[in-house]
């Protein structure tokens, strides 16, 4: 049986965001209110609004710092009904180097951003209450977003980067996704965690198919207050390159300024599936790290320091550290010391150890502690680090003879990705591009093609021949006999 894709993660919540930014733009039942064609500011269009509604601004600098009280609205710009993404860059919420430039309340529902760039305030967007936000830019800000007690949600597709603290600042008793967007070159972390006082329900802050890169300290910091608290982090399938300090650092006693000294961290941390590469330390602390199926190289200093006392790690690749790991508990057994042959986008190419060398399940002390539930992989078992690529099985093990069904080549890539396909039979094939939303961005192929091996180019243009943003893509092949999908990641 073919193995689930990789692509998987991205419908967790392609439900919500297709029905916002199809074509057709808002449901005909909503009011669609649009500033400042009809009303003058951002604020009294909000205000007028009511659930289901859509706030839309036309191109051009919105200021007025405003507020969203908790109600299920979507500010969007006309990227939203029009598919045009030069409109995220044109239509700009600017605060005027205030407190905020937009804020979420909580509320009943939480709202939904789209398409919009916003800049120059203390915090890009600060939130007592959840929001969803897709398809973003925040730059140019302290913290791209804050989020206070209460708060979270989604941030899909954006792109965060020169804000002078961190991307993503998380207070409190925060359940967020943070899945496919790229944080890069902010001023201190890509995203802080800090892991204060917490007793209601399990909280759960996913971070995946994230590139985070070429912040002046943390990829992720992750800061302890010596306590036990009901929260669960998973970082997963992301791509943590050249952060000035560590990928992933867990800090002690509630400091957020870097020291790498690896706290106890006692909160569960699952770190899963992630490249993490030319950071000056790769990954520091916790009491419950389960470390999986990683790639950690060229770290200036060390590789892995002091996951100790409850965590584990295994099924890992280690590869030019100053220290490849120390003060940890590493199952020697299953952990590879090898050059993984990355390519210069920092994908596997072919004759890799790290292909088919990782776990899908996992067991410590005899109770299973991990196993992949939405994620898949190719081949007889996942590769290690962020991209999952192709791999041969043996004779007898793929009966449709679609292993390597579905290659983007290089992976990741800059300019032009390759999609590589091969189908069983001559028939109708329809090859698309689409973001981790869902959305298709554009079909390369339509229609019926020969039995055997092909090949189209993508230059990383969207239907309408415009560049979209680097960031995680999936490429869908749909033909008689299988549907595939292939996760890659586009750089700038």
């Amino acid at each position: 049986m073919p193995a689930r894709s990789a692509a998987e993660p991205g419908r967790l919540h392609a439900c919500v965001v297709a029905a916002l930014v199809a074509a057709s733009g808002p449901p005909a039942a909503a009011a669609v209110l649009n500033v400042p064609a009809k009303y003058a500011t951002v604020q009294a269009a909000i205000n007028a609004a009511a659930i289901g509604d859509t706030v839309l601004l036309a191109p051009g600098v919105h200021t007025g710092r405003p507020t969203i009280p908790g109600k299920a609205i979507t500010l969007a710009s006309q990227y939203l009904t029009t598919g045009d993404r030069s409109l995220v860059e044109r239509t700009i919420l600017d605060g005027t180097a205030g407190g905020w430039a937009l804020r979420v309340l909580p509320g009943g529902d939480a709202p939904t951003i789209v398409g919009i760039t916003i800049r120059n305030a203390d915090d890009g967007i600060r939130a007592t209450g959840k929001f969803r936000l897709f398809d973003s830019r925040v730059t140019g800000t302290g913290d791209g977003i804050d989020y206070e007690d209460g708060s979270g949600g989604i941030v899909s597709g954006c792109l965060m980067y020169g804000n002078t603290d961190d991307a993503i600042d998380s207070d409190h008793g925060v359940n967020a996704i943070i899945v496919g967007n790229t944080l890069r070159d902010n001023g201190d972390d890509g995203i802080e965690i800090r892991l204060q006082a917490y007793s209601g329900p399990r909280l759960t802050i996913v971070i995946r198919d994230n590139l985070i890169m070429g912040n002046g300290e943390d990829g992720i910091q992750l800061i302890s207050y010596n306590l036990d608290t009901p929260r669960t982090i998973r970082i997963e399938r992301n791509l943590i390159l050249n952060n000035a300090m560590a990928g992933v650092g867990m800090m002690c006693c509630e400091n957020t300024i870097e020291n790498y000294q690896g706290a106890d961290l006692k909160e569960t941390v699952g770190l899963y599936n992630n490249t993490i590469v030319d950071n000056n330390h790769g990954v520091t602390g916790g009491d419950s790290l389960i470390a999986l199926n990683n790639l950690i190289m060229n770290c200036t200093n060390v590789g892995l320091k002091r996951a100790d006392a409850g965590s584990i790690a295994a099924h890992n690749l280690f590869y030019g550290n100053g220290t490849d790991h120390t003060g940890s508990n590493v199952d020697l057994a299953t952990t590879l010391y090898a050059d993984p042959f990355l390519g210069p986008d920092y994908g596997l190419t072919s004759g890799s150890p790290a292909i088919d060398a990782g776990c899908s399940r996992f067991e410590h002390l005899g109770r299973v502690i991990w196993k992949m539930a939405l994620e898949g992989f190719e081949g007889v078992a996942p590769d290690l680090g962020a991209m999952e690529s192709p791999a041969t099985l043996g004779v007898g093990d793929d009966p449709y003879g679609i292993a390597d069904a579905l290659q983007a080549v290089p992976e990741p890539s800059r300019g032009t990705t390759v999609l590589r396909f091969s189908l069983p039979a001559a028939g109708p094939a329809r090859l698309d591009i689409l973001d981790v939303a869902g959305r298709r961005v554009r079909r390369l192929v339509d229609g019926a093609r020969s039995a055997g091996r092909h090949e189209v180019a993508w230059d990383g243009t969207d239907s309408t021949g415009r560049l979209v943003p680097a960031g995680a893509y999936f490429a869908r092949l749909d033909c008689a006999t299988h549907v595939r999908t292939r996760r890659f990641v586009r750089l700038d």
